[in-house]
């Protein structure tokens, strides 16, 4: 027997009723029950949420039906025939920028200048 084949509001009824009929069961037991009843319906109603029917968005949703994107027929990569270039690091640029770290908002610790990054845009 599979979850997904168990209805769920129709098995709570039916415990609901039966545990109506019962007189030997304590109040005490049977607040418990209806407690736990409670539980498993709320339970039993957010495993059935999926991103079409709540806010869940789509991204979060486990149980998504993912469609895979079409092939275009194209090969990856540029032009055939065409020669590609890297840019190469020069040895002076035009603007370095230096970025100064004000060292009393950073928490307490033992810190040492380590260098620094080249980048070239």
């Amino acid at each position: 027997m599979n979850l997904k084949d168990i209805n769920v509001t129709e098995v709570v009824e039916q415990v609901r009723a039966q545990l109506k009929e019962d007189k030997q069961v304590t109040p005490a037991l049977r607040a418990s029950i209806e407690l736990i009843l409670m539980v498993v319906v709320m339970l039993a109603e957010r495993f059935g949420l999926n991103s079409q029917n709540s806010s869940i968005p789509p991204s979060k949703d486990p149980n998504r039906a993912k469609t895979s994107k079409a092939s275009s027929g194209k090969s990856p990569g540029g032009q055939k025939g065409h020669q590609g270039s890297t840019l190469e690091q020069t040895d002076s640029p035009d603007e370095v920028e230096i970025l100064r770290v004000d060292r009393r908002r950073l928490p307490e610790g033992q810190y040492k200048e380590v260098g620094y990054q080249k980048r070239q845009v």
